[in-house]
């Protein structure tokens, strides 16, 4: 099916990065800066897991399902900072509980002295004040969108 006669087609005409406020276009790219650091994470625990010595073989499953679960939230962010940018309403919703975890995670880390703690709480605080800002609620509602 061309891309014209898709159902959805008509609510993606006129949504670009460019048509979006500055709140949506600042939150989608600090999602995907987190995106990128959830990715790294997954990286580096793997590499720390790949020398399979005796030990750390029994742990493997282990690494392996943490690796697949961290690679599938920063695929899932990705998709839903699209759909932010696009103007859809659900990714709000999701995103939100994204930075609430990434709260979660970044205060007991900062609380070990770790800076990687201090920056996913910070950008847990910035994604929850853009997300929550007026201009991104006002982007959302379907008569901002024409809709």
């Amino acid at each position: 099916m061309p891309a014209a006669e898709h159902p959805d087609a008509d609510d993606r005409v006129g949504w670009t990065w460019a048509d979006a406020s500055w709140t949506v276009r600042t939150a989608a790219a600090l999602v995907l800066v987190q995106a990128a650091g959830a990715t790294g994470f997954a990286v580096l625990f793997l590499v720390d897991v790949l020398p399979l010595d005796e030990p750390r073989l029994m742990r493997a499953g282990f690494a392996l399902g943490v690796v697949g679960l961290v690679l599938g939230s920063a695929a899932a962010l990705v998709v839903a900072a699209r759909a932010l940018v696009q103007s859809r309403p659900w990714s709000r919703s999701f995103l939100v509980v994204a930075q609430i975890m990434a709260l979660a995670i970044g205060v007991p880390m900062s609380q070990g002295e770790s800076w990687v703690g201090w920056v996913v709480t910070a950008t847990g605080l910035a994604g929850l004040g853009l997300l929550l800002h007026p201009a991104t609620t006002g982007s959302l509602e379907p008569a901002q969108r024409g809709r």
